[in-house]
């Protein structure tokens, strides 16, 4: 049989005689809105987000200046399929949705629900939205998922996607763009708890749409120092000094804070983070021939100062007391944010891209990589964990005078 749209594989989808909900194109196209697939509204009206999500996405999308002429609206899947079948149904329309895209060629794409993400993100394991929505990444569509890994030529990827955003690097016959994920609105009708994180989701992409997107690492002066020798660590520790605040977070091997070796450990003043290593990769070759100075160095660093962890008193602080790092006063991100929206997750992405737009650094790191990999992803906890916590401050009624 003939696809019903070009790229799609009908023969073998399981929605191949239900009806059809074809895209919605845009003659402005400055964002495309991805969902799951057509509801009744839209299979009555033959038009995709007609029904109460599309005028939730509609009311969102006005308080960022976008209209609906503005949007290409298309979904995972086009066809009225059974709930049960959506992921196979996903799976033939794929390759059609990335060839519409990269077609259509929208300089930002916002994908709602779990299916939309996959399809839209390119990516091949089935990954629930809680792990994408709030991230910025980049696709190349007709080519694949270019986001770039955590690692030591970070610095220069930001730079080469936003040339990409502006037409300079992006490869033949592929559509750049930055893809945002969000929870679905029918999602959110369910569990409006969640209302909030679509909200900032939208500014998220009006941002992204006016000024495109840099990792808050590479903006505003910021430096990352991984301190391999004394220059560098004195380096870095006297970068710090002025700070009243300093995000630490640790790097292990193996399960459960009193049986892991520590590989390395993160500080950062929201400005410059240094990264300590501890160990060789798998904690069993210290790093340092010394390393009680090492820790004697950090803990009189600390000693005036409030030590910012993520779920610290149940892990951080404990490998810390372990390896003589000495903390004396503590914050903790996990805490302020149960503070203040005790029914949202506290893991630290989803604290993070409740206020800080970050690439999906979580997804994305191979811990077992290499060690190098390892440092540049532990910069990035302990710089997003206290970029957030200078945002959390104010909430919580924190001042920045001693």
């Amino acid at each position: 049989m003939l696809p019903k749209a070009p790229g799609a594989d009908c023969a073998h989808c399981p929605g191949k005689d239900r009806p059809f909900v074809p895209p919605e194109p845009s003659p402005r196209n400055r964002l495309a809105v991805v969902g799951e697939g057509p509801g009744a509204n839209e299979v009555r009206e033959r038009r995709p987000f007609v029904g109460a999500s599309g005028r939730m996405m509609m009311k969102g999308l006005a308080t960022i200046g976008v209209k609906r002429l503005d949007v290409h609206w298309t979904n995972a899947v086009l066809c009225d399929v059974r709930h049960k079948d959506l992921p196979t149904a996903r799976k033939c329309c794929a390759k059609r949705l990335q060839a519409e895209l990269a077609t259509a060629a929208p300089p930002v794409v916002m994908p709602v629900g779990a299916l939309g993400a996959r399809s839209a993100l390119l990516w091949p394991k089935s990954t629930p939205i809680m792990k994408w929505r709030g991230s910025v990444s980049r696709v190349n569509y007709g080519v694949g998922c270019s986001v770039r890994e955590p690692g030591p030529d970070t610095g220069s990827s930001s730079q080469r996607a936003r040339e990409g955003l502006q037409g300079g690097s992006t490869p033949p016959g592929a559509a750049a763009a930055w893809v945002l994920p969000t929870v679905h609105p029918a999602f959110v009708m369910r569990s409006p708890q969640w209302g909030r994180a679509l909200e900032i989701d939208v500014e998220r992409v009006g941002r992204v749409m006016r000024f495109g997107f840099v990792e808050p690492e590479n903006e505003n002066g910021r430096r990352t120092i991984i301190a391999r020798d004394d220059a560098s660590l004195r380096e870095g520790l006297r970068a710090l000094e002025a700070a009243r605040f300093i995000g630490f977070d640790v790097e292990t091997v193996g399960l459960g804070p009193t049986s892991t070796a520590l590989v390395c450990f993160g500080l950062s003043d929201g400005t410059t983070t240094v990264v300590i290593p501890w160990a060789r990769r798998d904690g069993s070759v210290l790093w340092w021939p010394k390393p009680q100075r090492v820790a004697a160095m950090v803990s009189t660093l600390w000693r005036s100062r409030v030590v910012v962890t993520h779920n610290g008193p149940a892990f951080d602080h404990i490998v810390a007391q372990r390896y003589g790092l000495e903390i004396a006063q503590w914050d903790d991100t996990l805490l302020a944010a149960h503070a203040i929206a005790p029914e949202l997750p506290k893991n630290l992405a989803h604290v993070v891209t409740m206020g800080i737009d970050v690439p999906p650094w979580k997804m994305l790191e191979d811990r077992g990589a290499s060690v190098e990999r390892l440092w540049h992803y532990n910069a990035r906890d302990a710089l997003y964990m206290m970029l957030r916590f200078a945002q959390l401050r104010p909430e919580l009624g924190i001042q920045e005078a001693a």
